[in-house]
């Protein structure tokens, strides 16, 4: 077992830096007994991404709800709040009471059924860290196992070598959003949310809103919430503004 899983990490070292990497990533644990992937760019000051994530009505449906409102009561992300330091961490290690009680439970995590959930999280700019969240088939996971150590270390530095390349790109299959410097806009300025930049970038791109609906894996009525968001904090009221805005 241990063999198998180290003869995954040349793949991923050599995808460092290319659209791929995070493919390799899932495909690497994969081979190890993790059965569900889920893969957030967290920022402090905005919502997250989803980069990588199984894409199917549901589970999109699921992902919207997350990245939108109810990751502010996720206990991984208010424990990369609280600042702690690029590792591995088990839900138990970063709950501070039961689990099932808390508001985040009843109002959103157990309609996903996941089972002994585990981050890696890697803190890669000053309020910014990848979070690579999955389960495990069996009950007891190997690789929280003492031996394994040197394997996580080797996925915290390939993910944070990933992040910090100048330039460096992502799959458009695998994530449902654009990153920052694809924006036609700074969304810190004009105070756009990454999903609401997202959706500027591909109205521009001639995209109407069904389309959109598709491509972000939402409904075509948080579509038109998006745009009526997005118009008020331009200051317009038109796709015809818009694109006088951008496209000038």
């Amino acid at each position: 077992m241990i063999s198998t899983i180290y003869e995954s990490l040349p793949d991923v070292i050599q995808s460092i830096g290319r659209q791929d990497f995070y493919h390799q990533i899932v495909h690497a644990l994969s081979k190890v007994g993790v059965t569900s992937t889920r893969i957030f760019d967290y920022s402090l000051e905005q919502e997250p991404v989803l980069i990588h994530g199984e894409q199917n009505g549901k589970t999109a449906e699921l992902d919207e709800e997350y990245c939108t409102e109810a990751y502010r009561l996720d206990p991984f992300f208010n424990a990369i709040k609280r600042r702690v330091a690029t590792g591995i961490y088990t839900l138990e290690s970063v709950t501070r009471h039961n689990f099932k009680d808390s508001d985040y439970y009843q109002r959103f995590y157990r309609k996903v059924g996941w089972q002994n959930e585990t981050n890696l999280i890697v803190n890669y700019e000053a309020g910014k860290a990848i979070s690579i969240s999955f389960t495990f088939a069996q009950d007891e996971p190997i690789l929280l196992r003492q031996e394994f150590t040197t394997y996580f270390h080797s996925l915290n530095a390939a993910v944070y070598q990933h992040n910090i390349l100048p330039g460096r790109t992502v799959n458009a299959l695998e994530t449902n959003t654009v990153m920052a410097d694809q924006n036609p806009c700074d969304y810190e300025n004009y105070g756009l949310t990454r999903r609401e930049a997202e959706i500027v970038q591909l109205i521009l791109e001639g995209n109407p809103s069904p389309i959109i609906a598709q491509k972000c894996f939402v409904s075509n009525g948080t579509v038109k919430n998006h745009r009526k968001n997005i118009y008020r904090k331009l200051g317009i009221k038109s796709q015809c503004e818009l694109f006088h805005k951008f496209m000038q």
